[in-house]
Formats: C-alpha cells, sequence, structure tokens
C-alpha cells in the first residue's frame, strides 16, 4: 500500500510539473521466457516457447528528467513450462508449487526511455512466484523496429530460495539443483494508443 501510495504522489506530482504522455503496449505471443539453472552435474533449461495472455503495459513517459513509471504485469502459467525432458519438467512444476499457485506474475514498476534503438534500459519489476514477492532492479535491451514495436531483452537471475522454495534433488540427494537460475526474458511489445 505504502508503494502504491508514493508511486501515485510521484506521478501526481511529476503531472504538475512536466508534460506527459500515457502509452498502452500489449505484449504478443511470440515473446518468450527461458529459466536456466544447473545441477552438481549438468545445465538445464525450461522455456515458454510462446506467450498465450493478452497483458497490456501503461507507460507514463514525460518530457522532464524524472523518469518513465509503467503499470502492468505478466501472468506467466506454471504449467506451460517445458524442460524438454518430462520427469525435469514435473519437477520444476512442483516445485515451484503450481496446483496452490499456478501463476507467475511479473508486474512492472518503472522503465527507462521504452523507445530507444539499441540502448540499455533500467527499471524495477516485482516477481510473484509461490505466494511469495521480491523486487528486482532490471536491465534490458531495447530494439524498435517503428515507433509503434519494440523488442526488450534482458536476463534476470533469481534465488529459489527468495520465494521460501527448496530446489529439487534426485537419487537421495546425489543429483541437487542449484539455488541460483538465470530468466532470460524476450518481450515483444505494440503500441496500442
Amino acid at each position: 500500500m505504502g508503494k502504491l501510495l508514493i508511486t501515485l504522489f510521484y506521478v501526481s506530482i511529476s503531472t504538475c510539473l512536466y508534460s506527459q504522455t500515457i502509452e498502452a503496449w500489449q505484449v504478443l505471443p511470440s515473446s518468450t521466457l527461458i529459466v536456466n539453472g544447473k545441477t552438481n552435474i549438468n545445465t538445464f533449461n525450461c522455456d515458454i516457447d510462446a506467450y498465450n495472455d493478452t497483458d497490456t503495459i501503461n507507460y507514463i513517459s514525460s518530457t522532464g528528467d524524472v523518469g518513465y513509471l509503467t503499470s502492468g504485469s505478466m501472468n506467466i502459467s506454471i504449467i506451460s513450462f517445458d524442460c524438454h525432458h518430462k520427469m525435469m519438467t514435473k519437477d520444476l512444476r512442483k516445485t515451484l508449487k503450481y496446483k496452490d499457485f499456478p501463476l507467475m506474475t511479473i508486474e512492472f514498476i518503472s522503465l527507462s526511455n521504452l523507445i530507444s534503438e539499441n540502448k540499455n534500459l533500467s527499471g524495477n519489476i516485482i516477481i510473484y512466484l509461490a505466494g511469495k514477492s521480491k523486487e528486482y532492479s532490471v536491465s534490458f535491451i531495447s530494439t524498435s523496429s517503428s515507433s509503434n514495436s519494440v523488442k526488450l531483452s534482458g536476463t534476470q537471475s533469481i534465488l529459489l530460495s527468495d520465494f521460501d522454495l527448496k530446489p529439487p534433488s534426485k537419487l537421495g540427494g546425489m543429483i541437487k539443483v542449484k539455488d541460483e537460475m538465470t530468466v532470460d526474458i524476450e518481450l515483444i511489445l505494440n503500441r496500442i494508443n
């Protein structure tokens, strides 16, 4: 609640001081998300090769140096993850408690200039997973083909323990998944207003 009040205060002060534009961007199905992990023996990756939702990110840009605020989120179905190995896929879903928490949500809090060709962007997101949440500072590379289309590519490290999740193990603990994983995100966005 406190974060929401601060954001609303920030937006209202910014409105008084700077000219603003509110843009709506739709996350396209060609967006992808890949989770890369390691065990004590090898590496693995689990991906969602197509984003099958119609989430929208609202982006508030300003002519001043106050930065850029966003609102909106992506809801990702845990059951959609495919690790390309039946047992590994089953273990990942179980580890992420998909029966009790079927969605992972990425909420966008802030992002620097969205339309900037081959430029590094920074911002903040909150990841909601297995009933827990954690805020992260993120970096993206922006590639835009027009003023109405942009691709954001980035990688974020997360710890399963940040969400009170225990990495799975097999064969009596002989094969153990590491706590740290990296998430590769590629968002394809189209402006809808």
